[in-house]
């Protein structure tokens, strides 16, 4: 996921979701939560990350896991 994949839509701010497989041409466009796009723009510039790069270093199945286990958590 990269700071570009968070899109300003008519129903909000939505993050591009690509598919794997043999759906690389779809995505999917989630919406996310107003606290989360504060987050990204200021962790990005702070660390000079670019549009296009990515956000955290990981594959996206670990981005998953943490997800799953914050889920878990709650």
């Amino acid at each position: 996921m990269t700071s570009a994949d968070v899109v300003n839509t008519l129903t909000g701010t939505h993050l591009c979701v690509w598919e794997d497989g043999a759906k690389q041409e779809h995505y999917r466009e989630p919406p996310v939560p107003e606290q989360l796009v504060t987050y990204i723009d200021t962790h990005t510039d702070a660390a000079g990350i670019g549009p296009g790069e990515p956000i955290v270093n990981v594959t996206d199945k670990t981005v998953y896991r943490w997800a799953r286990r914050a889920a878990e958590r709650l």
